[in-house]
């Protein structure tokens, strides 16, 4: 429920308190103007009580402690549970007191962590001393950062409500450390509001329908006495935009027809590995077995254009709003069993939540979000998650276990793993095959205007494993891990993920992306077949992540944008690439590193140390589309190859014009490069070895500098990034600072 005016509420929260001390205040304390704006904003979201079962704490549901687990609520093991049964003071009424009796404990740090949306949070405490007067002083953090020192030091039986804490969340998940000064820290219960305009999350204080093996669809009301059988007549029953939640038990659950999930209904299973879904076929286009489909039509009644496409004419198309739907869905697992077409498929709903969930052998998508009619979609989570063996592929095409087609903004997708090994075939005319892992490709209706884009978006912290070759080109190709194919991009960040298989970064028509289109950073590539990164994109900057071609089988083209030999899709330039703080390890292969047809400017190749026991070629310009490339500035980097690296190419027709201008800078070769331009400016290189740590983890502390007397600690020219000591070091590593963590964080 909104909060317009909440003063008393407020005013109890303060008089629990006392704010003539510190014990419990913020690092840094609000004013009571900004307390009263705080309490006068918020928008209750989610309460927990800690060990103990649901009740309604002043007016507001809290989950059990079994509940909240499967909703998202995660604490590593090590700590323990408690009850008491004392009278706490102030007195309360008796829901709260069983609340204020039951808790969670552990020694010097307990660590608390809860799935949200992103957004703003106002976070309160519930601590009732249950030990021993003035047992235990604790500090209070939230994302990393304290917001409170010195809390629960309480009389035996006094309890307080501490908060609120208000806390800026961006990566999906709320992280509350209690750490303790003195004693053990421990909590009773926990209290989530949104703050200020934030769009409100999925409300958890509808009414629940329970779904049950031993249930009923015709006798059953779904209740916990009497539920449903089925969970699409449950989703039947449950009205759309109350924040109801269907609750399914464990056990197994073969559902014949489709569960059409109404607006904020949320879903919730006993866990992933505790109820079970299975769905057989509804449609070969692309239908998911849980459907969550809003088409409002734009009220304009404006149409689509038709355009034609190879000869025919498709459209002309509706036009629909985008509908603002939070609705949870967790703690479930699905099978397809290679019939069903999607798993979950989304259609133009904002801000639905989808975590701790398994997917499996479905044959067009595992999770499929669709933006229809120009709608746009806005704030999908995808979160803790495994997925496998759940795409479409064939010899013209793959779609991704997670795709997302149209325009989305603010998808965050974190935390998990997805795996596609299988071979294509059709058994009963149904695709059994793997496709890509992830995949953002333009609407049908947006093939003619071409202004499709994911905006403002994250890949985090995924693991991604697949076979080597893929079906299209008849498997002559390489296997795709992420693409964007067809479709802008605006601030997309991919970070600390790990792939066996390429990116590649397509584009759909020239956008003027700011600041970045994509920011790749922090991940680990270790690819079976072919190269690492189609950069088929302007404005990208790709930096701190590690490249290793160990036992690729086809070493070939290892970044750049070279599109299967056919004319570019970007237009006529690439632009505003910055590729730093990498590590290459080509192992015994000599590929081109870089390879462009079409021409580019501004192309920066900063601070990377590039491996290879062969002669590898740096830049390869293919064909007379990309004659007239403009600057290209290689500074700071090693090269400990086997030959000497030529650093340009010109191939396939090309007539071997030089960029119009090359800066070679403060590089370290161990022989020395070849195919320079002779307009290229140099200073500042040097030949010789880099003196590396060579032993340990790759690729840090492995390519580290040995000392800090090797010959790349402060050798390098100033480029605007961050350095330590003198002057930048020569190479992927500064040393003195962290390269921070590749791969899953």
């Amino acid at each position: 429920m909104k909060r317009t005016a909440a003063l008393v509420f407020l005013s109890s929260t303060l008089s629990a308190c006392d704010p003539s001390t510190s014990v419990g205040a913020p690092a840094s304390p609000d004013t009571s103007e900004q307390l009263q704006a705080l309490a006068e904003s918020e928008t209750f979201y989610k309460a927990i009580n800690f060990a103990g079962s649901a009740a309604t704490i002043e007016g507001r549901p809290f989950l059990s402690f079994a509940e909240a687990k499967a909703q998202g609520l995660s604490i590593p093991s090590g700590y323990s549970e408690a009850q008491s049964s004392l009278s706490p003071s102030p007195a309360t009424d008796a829901p709260t007191g069983v609340m204020l009796n039951s808790a969670i404990w552990q020694a010097g740090t307990l660590k608390i962590a809860q799935t949200v949306p992103a957004a703003s949070y106002g976070v309160y405490l519930y601590i009732l001393e249950n030990h021993q007067t003035n047992y235990r002083s604790l500090d209070v953090s939230l994302e990393g950062q304290k917001v409170a020192q010195g809390v629960g030091t309480l009389a035996k039986g006094e309890w307080k409500k501490y908060g609120p804490y208000s806390v800026q969340v961006s990566d999906g998940t709320l992280n509350l450390d209690l750490s303790a000064r003195s004693g053990d820290p421990h909590l009773m219960g926990l209290a989530l509001f949104t703050l200020g305009t934030t769009p409100p999350p999925p409300s958890t204080g509808g009414r629940v329908y329970y779904v049950a093996l031993n249930g009923n669809d015709s006798t059953g009301d779904g209740t916990q006495a009497k539920p449903y059988r089925t969970i699409a007549k449950a989703a039947d029953v449950a009205p759309a935009n109350a924040g109801h939640t269907i609750q399914v038990g464990a056990g197994t659950f073969d559902e014949t027809r489709q569960i059409q999930l109404k607006e904020k209904v949320n879903l919730i299973g006993a866990g992933a590995d505790a109820t079970f879904i299975r769905g057989g076929q509804f449609d070969w286009n692309s239908s998911g077995l849980i459907q969550l489909a809003s088409r409002v039509l734009d009220p304009s009644a404006a149409k689509i254009p038709a355009f034609e496409h190879e000869g025919e004419t498709y459209g002309p198309f509706d036009r629909y709003l985008p509908v603002d739907s939070p609705q949870e869905l967790s703690g479930f697992s699905m099978d397809g069993q290679n019939k069903g077409s999607s798993g979950i498929k989304i259609v133009n709903r904002n801000g639905v939540n989808i975590h701790h969930v398994k997917i499996k052998n479905y044959s067009w998508a595992g999770i499929y979000s669709s933006s229809e009619g120009y709608a746009g979609v806005k704030n999908l989570r995808v979160s803790d998650f495994e997925i496998a063996e759940s795409s479409l592929e064939n010899t013209s095409a793959s779609w991704g276990n997670i795709t997302l087609r149209g325009t989305h903004e603010g998808a965050l997708i974190q935390n998990g793993r997805i795996e596609h090994y299988t071979t294509a075939s059709r058994p009963e005319n149904y695709h059994t095959g793997s496709g890509y892992a992830f995949k953002a490709l333009r609407s049908w209706e947006d093939t003619a205007r071409k202004q499709d884009e994911i905006r403002g978006s994250k890949l985090l912290n995924i693991i991604q494993r697949g076979k080597d070759s893929a079906p299209w080109d008849n498997y002559k190709a390489a296997n795709i891990g992420f693409e964007f194919w067809n479709i802008g991009a605006d601030g997309v960040e991919i970070a600390h993920c790990d792939f066996n298989a390429a990116m590649s970064l397509e584009f759909n028509a020239p956008i003027d992306q700011y600041p970045y289109s994509f920011y790749v950073h922090h991940n680990r590539f270790k690819v079976t077949k072919a190269g690492f990164l189609e950069l088929a994109n302007s404005n990208i900057i790709v930096e701190h992540n590690s490249f290793d071609m160990t036992g690729n089988t086809n070493p070939w083209n290892t970044m750049g944008e070279y599109n299967e030999g056919k004319a570019s899709t970007q237009g006529t330039l690439l632009k505003n690439i910055r590729v730093n703080h990498n590590v290459f390890n080509l192992a015994a292969a000599g590929p081109s590193m870089f390879v462009f047809t079409t021409k580019v400017d501004n192309f920066k190749f900063y601070n990377n140390t590039v491996i290879s026991t062969a002669t590898p070629a740096l830049f390869e310009f293919r064909r007379p589309s990309s004659q007239g490339s403009g600057a290209i500035e290689i500074r700071n980097n090693i090269f400990e190859t086997g030959g000497a690296v030529k650093m340009f190419a010109y191939t396939e027709q090309n007539n071997a014009t030089a960029p119009t201008s090359v800066a070679f800078t403060n590089n370290l070769s161990r022989n020395a490069p070849t195919a320079l331009p002779p307009t290229a400016s140099q200073a500042g290189n040097l030949l010789g070895s880099a003196q590396l740590v060579r032993s340990g983890a790759m690729p840090f502390p492995y390519f580290d500098a040995a000392s800090a007397s090797a010959n790349v600690v402060d050798r390098g020219a100033n480029v605007g990034l961050p350095f330590s000591g003198s002057a930048p070091d020569i190479g992927a590593s500064e040393y003195g600072l962290s390269a921070g963590t590749l791969g899953l964080k």
